[in-house]
């Protein structure tokens, strides 16, 4: 179902001026890279960012949200996020395979 031009500039206007959407500013770390993959979506967990295998399985364990199914391993990417995420309890971001169930690329987050 495609949208008119007149839906698209109201939906363009209520991303710039309302209060329905958050944003994530102050990260001045790495840029978080990701191989490819299928079914590919952007988590928020309650689980601490781990090194290496130890990482891989465990964003989904616990208290998790899925924002938003990855559009590309490349180039910034901007997603909406929800005004009335509670923030505090979602530590960390990960790029989420989930046919496979595993992290491809992870992050701890914090208040700036």
């Amino acid at each position: 179902m495609g949208r008119t031009d007149e839906e698209i500039r109201k939906a363009r206007e209520d991303w710039m001026t309302s209060d329905r959407f958050g944003e994530v500013k102050g990260y001045d770390g790495a840029r978080l890279d990701t191989s490819n993959g299928p079914d590919l979506h952007v988590l928020l967990s309650d689980a601490p960012v781990r090194e290496g295998m130890a990482g891989w399985r465990v964003f989904d364990d616990g208290r998790h949200v899925d924002l938003v199914r990855l559009k590309g391993n490349k180039d910034d990417q901007n997603y909406p996020l929800p005004a009335d995420l509670d923030w505090s309890k979602y530590p960390s971001v990960s790029v989420w395979c989930d046919r496979f169930d595993v992290s491809l690329g992870a992050a701890a987050l914090f208040r700036a």
